[in-house]
């Protein structure tokens, strides 16, 4: 037999790309797939036998007799085995069997017998005989081996062609182009036994259905199975939102009575100690409302429904709310909070105040949380980077227990806290810098952190902003006929105190004394000349020197001012620029009305409408505490019938979740009546729903707007004095 090198390279350098292609995309692993796996390595097979027994073994070692024999039975075993493993592939594919069923096994029979002829043919030459002097000669099995093979290749056409219908034609087209060209092979080697052509038909099939069949059921599949996931996805979100507004509503409906009622009993006259048990109440619920918000923002930016809010706001109000904010939280530790100004500050820019505000709370929020002892500095620095737009960049640094350089990869994590066996008494959702960075990314920027462990930690906001004026360079400010007397024992107090007094520009002189004082006190009073002086240890001194010049009390996080000190002019912890500034009369922020609006509601008609016993109370009260006695309802059912029967209200306060028929219903049910008090009368939702998308149902619906719980005096009165007709609204002025 002559070999014929070109077919079977080619044919095995098919085969394996073919099997490097299988291995590297991602596939079903079902029966089929497996199936012709199973094809793909026996036609390899195949073809690697028939060049080592062929190719190597009868031309370089003819001698060896039982080397040739199991080089020829490999050969013949591969080469007679593709047919039955075609046909099972067929039979999967057209019956879409995810296992074997064993009547299936039958099928085998006639490809077993083969196999059993082919490796006792050592024995019984029925296959072929090898021989030193004869080399290789045809057995009397051959016809039968064709026979079988030829079986299995009509039983693989026409399975797919009667069974598998479904397939389509493209599947009945490959089977026959298969049996063709396998039959084809077969006819051409049994005339002429030079051409060795099975492993080349098997290596050209399994290329037309890896192409025509295997690649379009994976892509098939793979679609499926996106599909599927997409459909998984979006039920596990619908899932997550339907729990998400559940959960805020169960916890929001007693939150409202708890923080409703807290608030009426903290407008009532208390002793001290009802008065701590009330503000302990208020502050126990501003946490908790704050971890439900956190988890809800979160969820919110996971489903990608946040969206920026993009209006003007104030920079040096916005930076004194976090102050405030971050300095309550500093008054039972011994830190001290720096806040360091440089260079083009903005005055009013154009973003998401509310973000960039609850970035800087939960960054500083974070640092506070982790520092027993120390130092939290806050530097802020903006860079121009477009016409109209500004990187504002925020360090936030502490001298708490900073962070393992293991740790840095989970800092992000939702849910997480770092190093839990050390930080065990630290509250928190883990939330709080997750919803930072993302916030940030939100405004093209990011959130980022340098640590060295047991020493403290640097985070890094940046964020864009757009920019609508800066504040005026202090030079062009006018403080240099300003001369400031510090008198402040404390180290770090004065040294920061200096630093903020060179910015401004205004001369300063340290007093190390009460000599020092006494010098002063002989000098001639002016307007411009200021002292500043620490209210808990220097007080009583000042005061009994009688200055007549500028005071200004140097105030602790916590200090409380007693009436009889006479304090005009203070600064409380912690320091800034713009306090300072704003001290000599620099106005930078937005300052409130001295005279305070007070509003008066006259004959207002009101109705509440509500399930929940306890939060009916609590609206009620708190609408009697406006001046407006209101009507209550348990159900939508009960304000329709009053409806029907005449009652008008200028405004119906709707609770959004009630059994039998809701707020969204009752809502609509009015709006149907006849009349113009139906298509008139404000209809306001009363929801513990804070999920987002639920305003657009409230309007679809016909309400006009929507208080969520829980709700407080001050948005309660900003709601009727929007809605209420203004011939029952007066103002008068209180100081």
């Amino acid at each position: 037999m002559k070999f014929n090198y070109d077919f079977y390279i080619a044919s095995t350098v098919v085969l394996v790309i073919l099997w490097l292609y299988r291995l590297s995309v991602p596939k079903v692993n079902n029966l089929a797939s497996r199936m012709f796996g199973v094809f793909l390595l026996l036609s390899l097979a195949c073809c690697v036998s028939d060049m080592l027994s062929g190719g190597i073994f009868m031309q370089e070692f003819p001698e060896q007799v039982a080397l040739n024999y199991i080089g020829q039975m490999a050969s013949y075993s591969c080469q007679h085995a593709i047919p039955m493993v075609y046909f099972l592939y067929m039979m999967v594919l057209s019956r879409n069997y995810e296992k074997f069923p064993k009547s299936a096994i039958c099928w085998t029979i006639p490809g077993i017998v083969v196999q059993l002829v082919i490796w006792t043919t050592p024995v019984t030459k029925f296959a072929f005989t090898y021989s030193i002097e004869n080399g290789y000669q045809r057995g009397p099995a051959i016809p039968l081996f064709i026979v079988v093979a030829l079986f299995y290749l009509f039983c693989a056409t026409f399975e797919v062609g009667v069974r598998g219908k479904d397939l389509g034609k493209r599947y009945s087209m490959i089977t026959l182009v298969f049996f063709a060209t396998s039959v084809g092979f077969i006819i051409i080697q049994m005339i002429d036994s030079e051409w060795v052509l099975l492993g080349a038909s098997s290596a050209i099939g399994c290329l037309i259905m890896q192409l025509t069949l295997q690649n379009p059921l994976m892509i098939k599949e793979a679609n499926e199975k996106e599909i599927a996931a997409r459909i998984m996805a979006e039920e596990a979100n619908r899932a997550k939102s339907a729990f998400l507004a559940n959960m805020s509503h169960e916890i929001r409906t007693p939150m409202n009575a708890i923080c409703g009622m807290a608030e009426i009993l903290d407008k009532n006259t208390l002793n001290p100690i009802e008065k701590e048990y009330v503000q302990t109440i208020q502050e126990a619920s501003k946490k908790l409302l704050g971890v439900i918000d956190d988890v809800l923002d979160f969820s919110k930016i996971d489903a990608g429904k946040t969206e920026l809010i993009i209006e003007e706001y104030n920079f040096p109000n916005m930076l004194s709310a976090v102050e405030e904010i971050i300095a309550a939280r500093l008054q039972e530790k011994d830190i001290s909070f720096e806040i360091i100004l440089n260079e083009n500050i903005p005055k009013i820019l154009k973003g998401d105040q509310g973000k960039v505000h609850q970035i800087l709370i939960n960054i500083l929020g974070n640092a506070v949380k982790f520092t027993e002892k120390g130092r939290i500095t806050l530097e802020v620095f903006s860079e121009i980077v477009a016409k109209d737009t500004l990187k504002m960049i925020f360090l936030v640094t502490d001298t708490g227990i900073g962070i393992r350089e293991e740790d840095m990869g989970k800092l992000f994590n939702q849910f997480s806290q770092v190093d839990m066996t050390r930080n065990r008494r630290v509250e928190g959702t883990g939330l709080g810098l997750v919803l930072a960075r993302r916030f940030a990314e939100m405004m093209n920027g990011n959130v980022t952190v340098t640590s060295e462990y047991g020493k403290g930690s640097t985070f890094k906001i940046e964020i864009e902003q757009e920019l609508v004026t800066l504040l005026p360079p202090v030079q062009e400010m006018d403080m240099a006929g300003y001369q400031v007397y510090l008198y402040e024992p404390d180290y770090e107090n004065r040294r920061y105190l200096e630093r903020l007094l060179q910015q401004t520009g205004a001369k300063q002189t340290v007093l190390s004394s009460e000599r020092d004082l006494e010098k002063l006190q002989k000098e001639q009073s002016s307007d411009n000349i200021w002292l500043f002086y620490d209210y808990e240890k220097c007080h009583h001194l000042i005061r009994k020197m009688g200055f007549s010049i500028h005071l200004v009390a140097l105030l602790e996080y916590y200090t409380v001012v007693e009436d009889s000190s006479h304090i005009t002019e203070y600064l409380r912890k912690p320091f800034d620029l713009f306090k300072i500034l704003n001290l000599f009369g620099v106005q930078l922020k937005e300052e409130e009305v001295a005279q305070k609006q007070e509003v008066v509601i006259h004959n207002a008609r009101v109705a509440v409408v509500d399930d929940n016993k306890v939060n009916l109370r609590v609206i009620a009260t708190l609408l009697r505490e406006l001046g407006v006695t209101p009507e209550a309802f348990s159900s939508g059912e009960n304000l329709i019938r009053a409806i029907e029967k005449g009652r008008e209200y200028d405004i119906i306060f709707m609770d959004h979740m009630m059994p039998v028929m809701d707020g969204i219903e009752t809502t609509e049910r009015i709006r149907k009546m006849r009349g113009k008090f139906a298509q008139k009368v404000a209809i306001i939702a009363l929801t513990a729903n804070a999920i987002d998308g639920v305003e657009a149902e409230y309007r679809s619906a016909g309400m006009n707007d929507w208080l969520f719980k829980p709700v407080n005096l001050e948005r309660l009165e900003e709601k009727l004095v929007r809605y209420l007709p203004e011939e029952k609204i007066t103002y008068k002025i209180s100081r």
